[in-house]
């Protein structure tokens, strides 16, 4: 029995080893007369290198030696000669244990019985022509899956360097099997017949060809010019324009409404035929300036017809050709928004990790960017880090109360005890293609813990090295998990101009060594210096507008005057500062009220929010809590019957996304849609003393609501307020109020 057991051990197999092995998925290329590439995968464990290449004088091997698993690019060249020629690339192993060959045979650009293509071209006549005899090979440049050419036809070129290379070929009836893109065709031209078919000239035959004998190959564009693309000569080949775009009318269409395409002149010089039917119809392209590739179709007036193989043949940017990266318009909003409850999933701006230096103790550069490469605005950071900080950040956190925020630790002041090697701040660099205000608004949303600087100067420079003060902030409750997330909107008032071409650089820079939690000592150390740059910086200008009063208006109230806080119709983008608000009622200018009235009524630019929910002070998101407002109108000053119309929309949280945490009041019970109307002083609304205004949207937009006032008196007025439920959020905005005579 113990003889047994003793055995079994013994016979006991462990995991299997692969012994060395060097592979080659290609061992015999036939390639064709004219020049090719022909990718070769190396399956392999070990070293092994190129040790013989007799065909050195005419294949060029993209590497010589590799370890491990690679591909191999064998570029075949041009043979001009009358012969074939061949010869075989030796591979071995470093131990030289292993050896593998490729046998290369490449036929000559020109063999006896095979005409070349452009021989074939040069036979069109008026209403077609018949060919008595003779074959041509060619390699299949269309893509049967694509369902974006002709049908039962397909494209074949004999060359993918030289002009009249290419030609249609098309097979009558059912008796049409679509050859594979990059299989060489042999073609019996006996029979065969040369015509215009849809502006293409064809070859029509009556049955399929049979597949030639050379190795299958990579489809390869030829690169082209407008004006050589134009001559015709290209035609049916697979062809790439560069520096080229869609028109400007066609931005923001699908490729099957075949837009026309331009260079950086404008003129409609191409275009892109893409089938209803072909998979990638549906696709979108970009704005911008870049390549697009496809099978070359007719000349029309001069406007080339490019016909795409796939999606990934049409590769546009988002910048125009010749357009500098800027901002056109403001506001201007770089956000920190993600689009999902997860670390770093930022929606709008490309986030980059940085780590510390030990040798400079800074923890610096580069740390996020627009996505739009037609803005072209970056953040940098600067941050001073010990030994004991250096792990904390910089970090990408997605905040449930949509404070998303970039965080990291040592933020010092260059007075500081312990003095950085360089300035520490944020650094937010925005090139313009527009003239900046004299007077604009940078709004941004920042907290930290209690070891953090409380005091920060906002800078502005056209250059980076002369800088103007532009305003002055105070960080004042310290960052609590989920609470006390400040926000800022600082007025800058601009010494110098700023025009289009030039770059706006801000600076975020901490000043002083005084702590937020009251410490005289705020030197950079641990991580309760975490500060955390939140939600979003908006670029903005306060500026009144000139709505027009219906001219039957008893009263009409367009909101132009007010210019302060976030434009909650920005969207998403401005994520936690969407509640930022202005100042409220109480403190509203006499040009502002004209006459209004009522309490926790707050500016925004250019309408009104009706009640607040203080998201900026508030210990905890589960503490929240709703403050119902109140906005009365002057007295109305007539008797009689009247219609009241206004835009209203509800607020919503921009925490409402894929993850977001349904247990804080204002994502799992978001704001009603729902606001009242109320007459005091005689009159009754739509038959009753009150009236709802109901379904008020939700989705980022004003709508129209309007109701019957029967009975004014001239001491009417109207209350614009809410009647939420206990534990109900009832914020809303009103805009363009018109009361006219019925």
């Amino acid at each position: 029995m113990l003889v047994g057991i003793l055995s079994g051990v013994a016979c006991t197999r462990g995991p299997e080893i692969p012994g060395p092995f060097l592979r080659a998925d290609l061992e015999e290329i036939e390639a064709p007369g004219f020049s090719v590439d022909y990718p070769v995968q190396i399956q392999s464990n070990i070293g092994w290198r190129i040790a013989s290449n007799e065909v050195y004088d005419w294949v060029t091997p993209s590497l010589t030696q590799s370890r491990g698993s690679a591909t191999l690019v064998l570029s075949v060249d041009r043979n001009a000669g009358t012969s074939a020629r061949e010869g075989k690339i030796i591979l071995e192993s470093d131990d030289n244990s292993i050896r593998e060959e490729i046998h290369i045979l490449q036929r000559p650009l020109s063999q006896g019985g095979f005409s070349r293509i452009h021989e074939i071209r040069s036979l069109e006549r008026a209403g077609g022509y018949t060919i008595i005899q003779g074959k041509i090979r060619g390699f299949v440049v269309t893509d049967a899956l694509a369902s974006n050419y002709m049908e039962n036809s397909f494209a074949v070129e004999d060359s993918f360097d030289d002009p009249s290379s290419g030609i249609a070929v098309c097979v009558s009836g059912d008796r049409y099997t679509a050859p594979k893109r990059g299989t060489e065709v042999a073609i019996d031209l006996a029979g065969a017949h040369l015509e215009r078919t849809g502006g293409i000239l064809t070859l029509a035959l009556s049955d399929n060809p049979p597949v030639g004998s050379a190795t299958a190959l990579p489809v390869r564009p030829d690169t082209l010019s407008f004006a050589e693309l134009a001559t015709g000569d290209y035609e049916s080949m697979f062809v790439c324009l560069k520096e080229c775009q869609v028109v400007e009318e066609a931005i923001g269409g699908v490729l099957a409404s075949s837009p026309g395409i331009t260079d950086e002149s404008g003129s409609l010089l191409g275009r892109l035929l893409v089938s209803a039917d072909a998979p990638f119809g549906s696709e979108t392209y970009g704005r911008g300036g870049g390549r697009v590739c496809g099978v070359a179709g007719a000349v029309r007036d001069g406007v080339c017809e490019i016909l795409p193989t796939a999606a990934t043949d049409v590769a546009f940017s988002g910048k125009r050709i010749g357009e500098k990266p800027g901002i056109q318009s403001l506001p201007y909003v770089f956000s920190f928004y993600c689009s999902s409850q997860t670390d770093g999933a930022c929606k709008y701006i490309n986030y980059y990790k940085l780590y510390w230096d030990p040798v400079t103790l800074l923890t610096s550069g580069k740390i996020a960017d627009d996505k739009d490469d037609t803005i072209g605005a970056s953040l940098y950071v600067s941050a001073y880090a010990s030994e004991v900080s250096k792990s904390y950040g910089p970090n990408m956190w997605a905040e449930a109360g949509a404070h998303d925020n970039i965080n990291t630790v040592g933020f010092v002041s260059l007075g500081s005890k312990t003095t950085p090697t360089a300035e520490c701040g944020w650094y937010l660099d925005v090139p313009l293609q527009m003239t900046l205000p004299e007077h604009f608004t940078v709004t941004f949303g920042m907290g930290g813990n209690t070891y953090t600087i409380k005091n920060w100067t906002i800078y502005y420079s056209s250059d980076k090295e002369t800088w103007y003060e532009g305003g002055h902030y105070s960080l004042d409750h310290i960052v609590e998990g989920g609470s006390y997330y400040l926000f800022f909107s600082v007025p800058i008032d601009c010494e110098i101009p700023f025009v289009a071409g030039d770059t706006l650089h801000l600076k975020f820079i901490p000043e002083g060594t005084t702590a937020i939690g009251g410490s005289n000592n705020a030197d950079g150390h641990g991580s309760s210096c975490f500060i955390r740059f939140h939600s979003s910086i908006i670029i903005s200008e306060e500026k009144e507008g000139s709505t027009p009063a219906p001219s039957n208006a008893v009263w009409f109230e367009p909101f132009d005057h007010l210019t302060g806080g976030v434009d909650y119709f920005l969207g998403n983008k401005v994520g936690g500062l969407a509640n930022f608000g202005g100042r409220q009622i109480a403190d509203w200018r006499e040009d502002q009220l004209r006459g209004m009235g009522g309490h926790d009524v707050y500016e925004r630019p250019g309408y009104a929010q009706i009640g607040f929910v203080d998201t900026e002070r508030s210990g905890s998101r589960r503490e929240y809590h709703n403050t119902v407002g109140a906005l009365e109108s002057p007295a109305l000053g007539v008797s009689g019957d009247l219609t009241l119309t206004l835009e209203a929309a509800a607020y919503r949280s921009p925490a409402i996304r894929p993850g977001a945490a349904v247990t804080t009041p204002d994502v799992g019970s978001p704001d009603i849609p729902t606001g009242v109307i109320e007459l005091v002083g005689g009159g009754l609304i739509n038959g009753s003393e009150t009236a709802k205004i109901q379904q008020m949207s939700t989705t980022g937009a004003f709508s129209t609501h309007t109701f019957t006032i029967l009975g004014a008196t001239p001491q009417t007025r109207i209350r614009f307020t809410s009647a939420p439920a206990e534990g109900e959020f009832s914020r809303w905005f009103i805009d363009n109020i018109s009361v006219t005579k019925r």
